[in-house]
């Protein structure tokens, strides 16, 4: 949102031909200049509700995409992939890695046998369908 920066009240600001006055208590991030400038490279929209928005593209954002994957499981006692190596890692961590690194179609070799085994996988094919 074009209001999304800082208290306190500030003055309305022309938006598309209209006057827009911040949300009580905010006042707009950019200034009029600025706001103009915005328009005509087409980066300000209006939401449902009327409200200015930025469009921002994801090559474009100011904060690298994080590094701290959260969302994967960890292989505990129960797990039917642990194979009680020390420093094993579940298997949807080495997916993702793979899916990272490499193209659809590339062949990749597990040397360090992190998949019960040496062996190797064409990228994107299924856990189920047999090694190359």
């Amino acid at each position: 949102m074009v209001s999304a920066h800082g208290a306190g009240g500030g003055s309305p600001r022309r938006f598309f031909g209209r006057e827009l006055s911040p949300p009580p208590g905010r006042h707009w991030a950019y200034t009029q200049e600025k706001i103009d400038e915005l328009i005509d490279k087409k980066r300000i929209v209006l939401t449902s509700t009327g409200m200015p928005r930025v469009k921002r593209y994801a090559d474009e954002a100011s904060m690298p995409v994080p590094s701290l994957w959260t969302d994967l499981a960890v292989i505990n006692s129960q797990a039917d992939e642990r194979v009680d190596y020390a420093t094993q890692k579940p298997e949807a961590l080495i997916d993702r890695i793979i899916q990272a690194s490499s193209n659809e179609g590339d062949l990749v070799a597990d040397f360090f046998c992190v998949r019960k085994g040496t062996q190797v996988w064409r990228v994107d094919s299924p856990p189920e369908q047999p090694p190359l």
